[in-house]
């Protein structure tokens, strides 16, 4: 493909964009057309950063960009952003990219991975969909839910740590919150208290393992009901994250969908919704 222009730069720019956008697969051999191209569609190669081993080629590519972009681009660029293992960088290497991506919306961290030195990076950026432990972010202090890191936050899946149970009250301080998600070591009636506690929240979602439902379900016992609590089940976490940063996941809108409805009276308040899209149903369960 010849590299002069065919259509007004507006235009091509906006026809590349949408074919990486929506096929992202496309996005090596996009790189290579022409170096205005390549400059429109390298921030969307990280917009969505994993960093694991099963992603080595992509995350050496990061690293080894950080010596020879400016700042300005992993701002720009990086807005979707987990670290799910002790992939080969060091932990002061991922804290410099991490201070970098100022402009993430999306964080997710692997409870091994999580200490206070990640708290000062991301209260530099407005984070506004959050999946860690609270407590081991904050350690060895209390979690202040007066910090700015909760500024703009509305969606928090809040990984089990030490203590996370007793920090479940301050939950309802958090200026922007509407969505949480704990996982099933959390006692479910110190969840449900969360509800009384926080008008605000829309929904209160615990996820279980696909391979624990059964045990779950079976051990149900009648709680006080509230609309807004919603129980599902998880295959792959951080594949459905991903999934959920690109807009493909029903990771929060299949709960939001199923309280809703809960609302409306279309469906009974005796049913759970899952999150992988089965739909459970007890007569007891609230």
């Amino acid at each position: 493909m010849s590299g002069a222009p065919v259509f007004p730069p507006e235009i091509e720019r906006e026809v590349f964009e949408c074919a990486a956008l929506s096929l992202c697969g496309t996005i090596p051999n996009l790189l290579l057309v022409a170096h205005r191209v390549h400059q429109w569609i390298e921030p969307i190669l990280y917009r969505i950063v994993r960093i694991n081993t099963g992603n080595i080629d992509m995350v050496h590519s990061l690293f080894t960009a950080m010596s020879s972009k400016p700042p300005q681009f992993f701002q720009n660029s990086v807005r979707h952003l987990s670290i799910e293992d002790t992939h080969s960088t060091s932990t002061a290497a991922r804290n410099e990219l991490l201070s970098l991506c100022t402009g993430l919306t999306t964080f997710g961290c692997s409870n091994s991975l999580v200490n206070s030195s990640l708290l000062p990076i991301l209260a530099q950026s407005r984070v506004e969909k959050l999946s860690i432990s609270l407590t081991d972010l904050f350690y060895p202090n209390p979690v202040d839910p007066t910090h700015s890191v909760f500024s703009a936050l509305t969606h928090l899946d809040l990984f089990v740590g030490h203590g996370e149970e007793s920090m479940l009250p301050d939950v309802s301080l958090f200026p922007s919150l509407t969505h949480l998600c704990v996982d099933t070591e959390v006692a479910r009636d110190a969840a449900l208290k969360v509800l009384e506690r926080c008008p605000r929240l829309q929904l209160l979602l615990i996820q279980w393992p696909i391979n624990d439902q059964e045990w779950y379900v079976s051990s149900q016992e009648p709680c006080e009901y509230d609309v807004r609590f919603v129980i599902g089940v998880y295959d792959n976490y951080w594949g459905e994250w991903e999934a959920e940063a690109k807009g493909l996941s029903k990771f929060w809108r299949e709960a939001d969908e199923f309280v809703l409805c809960k609302r409306r009276g279309e469906i009974p308040c005796t049913r759970m919704c899952s999150a992988c899209g089965l739909l459970l149903s007890l007569e007891r369960i609230m």
